[in-house]
């Protein structure tokens, strides 16, 4: 992945949603391993405030992704 100073700039990304997101926040949920939201075939699509729509709130379901990661960082550390 590669970032640029833009990504650090928070935007509007739905009119009307009242919150700004930064892109690389946004992606960084991609790295770990965490759908887009806006997609009508998301079961979350309505859902603008969050991180992987148009905001940046994390909510719980979130979690999953985070989960999962941390699992595979310690998995490769061999501490198991």
């Amino acid at each position: 992945m590669t970032l640029d100073s833009e990504d650090l700039t928070p935007v509007t990304k739905a009119p009307g949603s009242g919150c700004k997101q930064r892109g690389a926040v946004h992606e960084f949920g991609h790295m770990l391993g965490i759908d887009d939201e806006y997609l009508k075939s998301s079961p979350h699509v309505g859902d603008t405030q969050s991180i992987m729509h148009s905001c940046e709130v994390v909510s719980m379901r979130h979690n999953e992704g985070f989960v999962k990661w941390l699992n595979e960082q310690i998995a490769g550390l061999g501490l198991n």
